[in-house]
């Protein structure tokens, strides 16, 4: 997730799913209150508030950057 946030609501309305949870770079948590998103996403369409999953920038955007991606997705599920 980064500083456009628009088109996650989208494609939460069209996913038939019971929560929610952001993946981003470290960097962009510290700026954007994703938790706050989540808990407004959450009310409006009656699914739960997961986490905030970050990946430190000098990881999210290196070769490492797949398995990081996927190590957060390990997470989740």
């Amino acid at each position: 997730m980064g500083k456009n946030t628009d088109h996650a609501i989208i494609g939460i309305r069209k996913m038939d799913c019971d929560v929610v949870h952001i993946i981003t770079s470290t960097e962009m948590a510290k700026e954007i209150d994703y938790k706050s998103l989540m808990d407004e996403w959450a009310n409006e369409l009656g699914i739960k508030a997961g986490g905030v999953h970050t990946i430190p920038n000098s990881e999210m955007f290196s070769t490492k950057a797949t398995a990081k991606i996927v190590e957060a997705v390990l997470s989740i599920v």
